[in-house]
């Protein structure tokens, strides 16, 4: 196997961070140094923490989101409530389901939409038909902070070369092209039932 050299897997890992920096993507270091932060904070500490991001996001669910401050409004709930008891609060707002989501799409839709940059997505649609849901570039940021934790855990380095693999049902066309368009190849298995999609950074 071919390896990297450290000057190499140096300089890939600065340009990464320009990278990050020219498209705006600075955003995600924010997210990594954030959950390192916490990582080994005491329990008392990491449940304060975690009831004061649910009533940021319940406070925001009430000032922004229709969906939301109908029930919030016909439970009799104020932001007084969410301050002095979330998880109480939290437990009497209705489990979101699939129905929900497709059926109220619009109301569930936060009214601050129009100062974010956002997409619409969809499930996977395995079990019948796809559902709907907004993500913004936040979601995008933390999700690629998590990803980077799981780099530290693992001792993976920025500008090191990286394999990714999982499976996919070899007859996935639509897969086969969506790989190629981010640069990805298919690699068969021996029996061909399944290919590994595999990506080398």
């Amino acid at each position: 196997m071919k390896l990297t050299h450290p000057v190499v897997g140096s300089l890939k890992a600065e340009f990464y961070k320009g990278w990050l920096a020219a498209t705006g993507r600075t955003a995600q270091e924010s997210f990594l140094k954030q959950m390192l932060q916490m990582e080994f904070l005491s329990a008392p500490e990491t449940q304060r923490q975690h009831e004061h991001k649910l009533i940021e996001i319940l406070r925001f669910s009430l000032k922004n989101v229709p969906y939301y401050q109908e029930h919030f409004h016909a439970l009799g709930l104020s932001d007084t409530d969410i301050t002095a008891k979330p998880l109480e609060v939290l437990a009497a707002l209705p489990l979101l389901d699939k129905a929900t989501l497709r059926e109220r799409f619009e109301d569930l839709k936060s009214n601050d939409l129009k100062g974010r940059r956002w997409h619409v997505n969809t499930s996977g649609g395995s079990t019948g038909e796809p559902v709907r849901f907004v993500q913004d570039d936040q979601y995008h940021h933390a999700g690629m902070g998590g990803k980077a934790l799981f780099d530290v855990w693992s001792g993976y380095k920025p500008g090191k070369p990286k394999v990714i693999l999982w499976g996919v049902g070899a007859g996935s066309s639509s897969r086969q092209r969506d790989l190629a368009h981010k640069g990805r190849k298919m690699v068969p298995k021996r029996n061909n039932a399944q290919c590994l999609p595999y990506e080398r950074k």
